[in-house]
């Protein structure tokens, strides 16, 4: 018997439907076996990223240390003692000026201005 005349016959194609679902069904178990099997080299990966950057942290705020504190010995070291004392002096000198105008400028809000004084914006 042919396969047009007996639908039971076990040569005959599948039908559009049972071959759709069957499909169907291969696309979702193979999307849902990829996830997991995504999520679990995602979960096998994770501590290792993390150690790595936390590694890598280290290693810069290390760098980032001796660097500073290598340079700064190295011109401590070799700075003549002349530009050392220049340096205080300097610094002194700015820290005492932003002081006074820090002054001045507190000085200058806390003081109500008065026409008397010609201050613009008073008729």
């Amino acid at each position: 018997m042919d396969h047009t005349t007996d639908p039971s016959s076990s040569d005959s194609p599948p039908r559009g439907d049972t071959f759709f679902d069957e499909s169907t069904r291969a696309f979702r178990d193979a999307c849902r076996k990829g996830t997991e099997d995504a999520q679990r080299a995602f979960e096998d990966a994770l501590p290792k990223v993390k150690q790595e950057c936390v590694k890598g942290v280290h290693d810069v705020a290390y760098a980032l240390a001796y660097a500073a504190t290598f340079g700064a010995t190295l011109l401590q070291e070799i700075t003549p003692d002349l530009v050392k004392s220049g340096f205080r002096e300097g610094r002194e000198a700015g820290r005492s000026a932003a002081r006074r105008a820090a002054d001045r400028s507190q000085a200058a809000r806390t003081t109500p201005a008065s026409p008397e004084e010609g201050v613009e914006g008073y008729c």
